[in-house]
């Protein structure tokens, strides 16, 4: 079988800056904290190394292979003082050295990620009277699977009286299921599923038909 890997790539001019030019922080724009560049989410770098007259210069400085197997991964990468972060497609936390694609480090959660899936790291809190990126029902349970068992037998003393009894059973394998996984965005456990749910209920009853 034939496993695909997938890469992140950074294109930069051929007129790079020298790298302690790059690690430059604060009002010149060089960074980018936090999703869409900053808290209005515009996307907009106040750099201007890249125009038109040079456009046409760019070439590669360096490929990052994340070698986190097959894949697909969704991440807007943040650079702050010159260090780049993102995320591997199973939701592997790198950061990359800015100026040669070096990998500095790797944390594993612990949580793998599914394809495109986000991980807990991927959500912050939207800045107040701000609207987020992302739609409704993000977070999926695993589903839940149950079976139910019922009997009953009638029987009619008179004419005009039956009865009948009743025997039902809920969840008749008691099979323990993965509940929801916790949305309480900054509770320690979000994102994670820490509780079951499902467990066998029975009940016998008797009817009366008149």
């Amino acid at each position: 079988m034939r496993t695909k890997r997938i890469g992140v790539l950074f294109v930069v001019p051929a007129i790079i800056l020298p790298r302690a030019a790059a690690t430059t922080t604060g009002a010149t724009g060089r960074d980018w904290p936090i999703y869409g560049g900053g808290s209005s989410g515009t996307r907009y770098s106040p750099l201007k190394q890249i125009n038109r007259s040079n456009v046409a210069q760019l070439t590669v400085a360096w490929t990052f292979d994340t070698a986190d197997g097959a894949g697909a991964s969704q991440t807007q990468t943040i650079v702050v003082d010159g260090v780049l972060y993102g995320l591997t497609p199973k939701h592997k936390v790198i950061a990359l050295d800015g100026a040669s694609g070096k990998e500095l480090w790797r944390l594993d959660q612990g949580t793998p990620g599914r394809g495109p899936n986000r991980s807990p790291a991927a959500f912050v809190a939207q800045p107040a009277n701000t609207w987020g990126s992302e739609g409704r029902n993000l977070l999926n349970a695993p589903g839940i699977w149950n079976t139910d068992l019922s009997l009953h037998r009638e029987f009619r003393p008179t004419e005009s009286l039956t009865l009948q009894f009743r025997w039902e059973a809920f969840d008749s394998t008691n099979t323990m299921t993965p509940a929801a996984p916790v949305s309480v965005l900054g509770a320690p456990n979000f994102g994670k599923i820490v509780t079951l749910t499902g467990s066998r209920q029975q009940q016998i009853a008797l009817k009366i038909l008149f």
